[in-house]
Order: structure tokens, then C-alpha cells, then sequence
């Protein structure tokens, strides 16, 4: 059930991803946004208490499958100030896991790359 659910995830953060950059001039297209991690989640619409259960439920299941990147997207928010983005830095930073800003035509401030 859970990779059903994360396939989903995946191919709705691709499809998002494609949106929040399609009046971009200079961004290409013609790669996978996401074929650089094993997997991919999408925050977007989720409430924190709802991103929560969602973050530990990737996590989780990253480390079972033996996934050495996974990116966890948060999105930038209004006025660049983003809950969700505050909660997934700071469970990442207390739980000890190595994660950075994903490059900036990956995501950038909206998303984290997390490595295992």
C-alpha cells in the first residue's frame, strides 16, 4: 500500500514541480526533476500535523528499502515563509539525519534532499 501511495507522491511532485516552474524561460525540461533521489514526497496542501505522520511514514519506509537519497518537498511558501518547510529542517536536524537544500532547478528553498 505504501509504495502505491508514495508513486503517487512522486508523480505528483513531478507534476508540481513542472508547474511552479513552467514561466520559467531558462528551465529545461527535458530531464526527470526527481531522477536523482530513490524517491520523492510532496507536502504541498498537507497540514503540519498531516506532514508529520507523512515524514515519518517516508522516512521509514526509505530506510527499509535501502534508499541513500530520498527529496522531501515542502514548497516556499507565502512571502517565502513556509510552515512546513520550518517543520521538516527541524525534525530532519533533531532525528540527526544529513539533508541540505536541493539545487535550485531540483527545488531549491522548497525542498530537501535527505541522505541515508
Amino acid at each position: 500500500m505504501k509504495g502505491k501511495i508514495l508513486r503517487k507522491i512522486k508523480n505528483k511532485a513531478r507534476l508540481q514541480a513542472k508547474l511552479e516552474f513552467e514561466d520559467s524561460k531558462n528551465f529545461d525540461f527535458s530531464f526527470d526533476q526527481n531522477s536523482d533521489v530513490n524517491d520523492c514526497l510532496d507536502l504541498h496542501g498537507n497540514t503540519k500535523r498531516e506532514a508529520q505522520s507523512l515524514v515519518e511514514d517516508f522516512i521509514n519506509f526509505s530506510l527499509e528499502n535501502n534508499f541513500s537519497k530520498v527529496r522531501i518537498i515542502t514548497g516556499i511558501g507565502e512571502d517565502g515563509y513556509s510552515i512546513l518547510r520550518n517543520f521538516v529542517s527541524d525534525y530532519l536536524k533533531e532525528a540527526g539525519y544529513k539533508f541540505n537544500k536541493s539545487a535550485q532547478n531540483r527545488g531549491g528553498d522548497g525542498a530537501f534532499d535527505v541522505y541515508f
